[in-house]
């Protein structure tokens, strides 16, 4: 279990946010302020936020939440208000390759970064370092980065398998290269899943099934409603413009027929 308690007053006195002990872990809150310069930019803002620290970091993230609804829900924002800052999986991973890894170094790696980048967005219309697709299509961009795919749905398959299914080295690999998963992305995955943990990876797995259901029943949604428009319009096309009856349809036809030729 991390043990937090040496780094309440660090985190006070560097970064002005007040900690108290709960259940499951720690709460920070306070005025978290932004004063960095990136590429000669000094860049200055100050935002309110919740820290929620769970005792199981760095195994288990912080959850930073936007108190006064400050950034945009057109940038990196979860409906909840809290600060999507990137995969999590890619965090733990991060977190776990440095030594000792602290709450200091979530919010140097990854807080202030957040916040340097939608203020350079604000500013400019765009961001700074480049940044990964919000939500599902980020967390399946990163698996395509580590693993070292061109193909996103490939990366979407190595995701699943990891989550749902039991690793077999003898399996051909999921990348289509011919070659047996041990002699290929295996190993790759064996490490991923023994620092970062199944569990983590499954979070993102059904993140990711829960966004791709939600958009699919948005579009069945909308082709319905579309549906039902377009069987509106004709009602009413029918009703403004009736068709004219058989006779008069008849009339033309017969004279074309017979008449004309005589």
């Amino acid at each position: 279990m991390y043990n937090i308690s040496s780094e309440l007053l660090v985190i006070n006195e560097k970064y002005g946010l007040v900690g108290f002990k709960q259940h499951e872990g720690y709460i920070f809150y306070g005025n978290l302020c932004l004063n960095h310069k990136y590429n000669d930019i000094i860049l200055n803002n100050e935002l309110y936020i919740s820290m929620f620290v769970p005792f199981t970091f760095p195994n288990e993230l912080p959850i930073v939440k936007d108190i006064e609804k400050k950034i945009d829900n057109k940038f990196h924002k979860n409906a909840n208000d809290v600060l999507c800052l990137a995969c999590d999986t890619e965090i733990i991973l991060d977190l776990k390759s440095r030594e000792n890894a602290t709450i200091c170094d979530f919010i140097e790696r990854y807080l202030l970064p957040y916040l340097y980048s939608y203020t350079y967005f604000k500013k400019y219309g765009k961001t700074p370092f480049g940044d990964r697709s919000h939500g599902s299509e980020g967390i399946i961009e990163f698996y395509k980065d580590y693993f070292k795919l061109e193909d996103i749905d490939i990366a979407f398959l190595f995701l699943e398998y990891m989550s749902l299914k039991k690793y077999r080295g003898h399996n051909l690999c999921l990348c289509g290269s011919g070659k047996k998963l041990r002699n290929c992305h295996g190993i790759k995955a064996i490490d991923l899943m023994k620092k970062v943990g199944i569990g983590n990876i499954s979070n993102d797995y059904n993140k990711c099934v829960e966004e791709i259901n939600y958009y699919k029943k948005l579009k069945n949604k909308k082709r319905m409603l579309e549906y039902k428009r377009m069987q509106q319009k004709k009602r009413l096309q029918y009703y403004l413009f009736p068709p004219k009856s058989p006779f008069e349809i008849s009339i033309p036809k017969f004279y074309e027929t017979f008449i004309k030729k005589d």
